[in-house]
């Protein structure tokens, strides 16, 4: 049941048969996930306020990531729900009210100035900001949203991963998924979670796990916060693969310190003693190379 302004209107389906044969196609089928409210999941929710053990109602994540990460890969459409209300919350229990400060109806000005709607949507539109800004760039960004660090990640940051990761990656908790470098980029995450301020880092070696071996991969980017009214909900991160660009300036370098030496020893030339006879040349034969001389210079005095 469908339900609009002034009557609810009833929308027809046909359910798979029973037991049905597990003909799942992209075509014919689509997962529909069930919000996973914080209220009962998440750490600082209200059944973790009221003292409840948490591992039971999270129980169903990993086995739902699985699922989700599994019809993702295969091409499945994949459609997300969330609790909603009424227009004037008269279905919205008064504790959940109390404990959401709503109290006005949808789209009625509120205490704090705002529409109560936005007190029901703000983490979720600013999440939903942020994964639009992601998803709409070519350049490789990430965000890890909550106190589980969920990821998200678009096209450009894919193709900087192995397939050990993608798509798996996709909803899975940071401190999992990177365990490997956890002590490098964990306590900089920390840092954008509880307040201290973005980072940046510049040619930084994070050893990354792909293509079967730990690869040494150096990268430039940053950690951003991505506020909520009440702290910081994610981690934003800005990023480029840039191993190529900092092998090259190495090898730069190695050539320009291997050149300074030849000059060096250009300019000083070279001292070649004939114990037999006491010829003592000044032009030796790695000098004549090094200077493009032909092998008869090496009796010219030093002069000429």
């Amino acid at each position: 049941m469908r339900e609009t302004v002034g009557s609810p209107r009833y929308v027809t389906a046909d359910p798979y048969p029973w037991p049905y044969d597990g003909d799942l196609r992209p075509d014919n089928t689509a997962l529909v996930v069930i919000d996973m409210q914080t209220d009962f999941c998440g750490i600082g929710g209200y059944v973790d306020t009221m003292g409840y053990d948490l591992s039971l109602t999270r129980a169903p994540i990993a086995p739902i990531r699985a699922v989700l990460s599994a019809m993702r890969a295969a091409g499945f459409h994949v459609i997300h729900t969330r609790e909603g209300h009424r227009p004037d919350l008269t279905d919205c229990p008064p504790s959940k009210r109390a404990r959401g400060g709503l109290e006005t109806g949808i789209g009625d000005l509120g205490p704090k100035g705002r529409d109560a709607a936005d007190l029901l949507l703000a983490g979720v539109d600013r999440l939903r900001t942020a994964v639009r800004i992601l998803l709409n760039t070519n350049h490789p960004m990430f965000i890890w949203w909550g106190p589980d660090l969920i990821q998200f990640y678009n096209d450009a940051y894919r193709q900087t991963m192995g397939p050990e990761r993608h798509p798996g990656a996709l909803g899975q908790g940071g401190r999992e998924c990177w365990a490997e470098i956890w002590d490098i980029i964990g306590p900089q995450i920390e840092q954008v979670m509880s307040g201290g301020g973005a980072t940046w880092h510049e040619n930084q070696l994070v050893p990354v796990t792909r293509h079967g071996k730990l690869e040494q991969v150096y990268w430039t980017y940053g950690f951003s916060p991505i506020d909520e009214d009440d702290g910081i909900g994610g981690v934003l991160v800005v990023c480029r693969d840039v191993t190529e660009e900092h092998l090259a300036a190495v090898k730069l370098r190695e050539r320009e310190a291997e050149l300074a030496r030849v000059q060096q020893l250009g300019r000083i030339g070279g001292l070649e003693v004939d114990l037999r006879t006491g010829f003592r040349n000044r032009r030796s034969p790695e000098y004549l190379l090094i200077h493009g001389l032909p092998p008869d210079a090496a009796n010219e005095s030093h002069d000429d």
